[in-house]
């Protein structure tokens, strides 16, 4: 149960902390925290809408979402998946597949690597 909790504190207070902040950087170095750690986390954040809403889950939401989702692994197909109408709208209009990578950063702010080298796998699928 003591891992659950500094799971959860830890989680809640990077996603807290990168909501005023907005780098990976200056929060692990605020928080003493890996960078590598604050970036999984972040981008697991972004992926469940945390970063846009105004309050986090309560703490046993958070990690019951926590455990049950695979920890930023998915984070690029739940990313893809959420704006897949918008990439088929832009696929139906001849646009090609790096122009629209480059689109999905500009628009939605995509700070996370690999969504170019994913998406042609997602979405002809």
């Amino acid at each position: 149960m003591r891992g659950k909790e500094k799971l959860v504190s830890e989680l809640s207070e990077i996603i807290r902390a990168y909501k005023i902040v907005g780098a990976y950087k200056t929060v692990a170095k605020t928080l003493g925290i890996n960078k590598g750690t604050v970036k999984r986390y972040i981008l697991w954040a972004k992926a469940k809408g945390y970063l846009v809403s105004n309050s986090l889950p309560t703490e046993e939401e958070l990690f019951k979402e926590w455990k049950t989702d695979d920890k930023g692994r998915s984070v690029i197909r739940d990313f893809l998946e959420i704006h897949q109408e918008q990439i088929q709208q832009w696929l139906v209009q001849g646009i090609i597949v790096k122009r629209i990578y480059e689109m999905l950063q500009e628009k939605y702010h995509w700070q996370g690597g690999g969504l170019y080298l994913k998406m042609p796998l997602h979405i002809y699928h």
